[in-house]
């Protein structure tokens, strides 16, 4: 019976974030308007339950 070694998850590695941001330079201004409408319906949504 072959037991299954746990791995470890790998460490954060900032340089495999750094080139995914510069992946995403080209839809700057889509990303900035999802993140504003965002924030707009989550304020939406708190206002309306209280």
């Amino acid at each position: 019976m072959n037991k299954k070694s746990i791995e470890k998850p790998a460490r954060f590695d900032f340089k495999t974030l750094l080139q995914l941001f510069d992946y995403m330079k080209e839809y700057r201004f889509h990303l900035i308007l999802v993140t504003i409408c965002i924030l707009l319906s989550a304020i939406a949504s708190a206002a309306s339950s209280s």
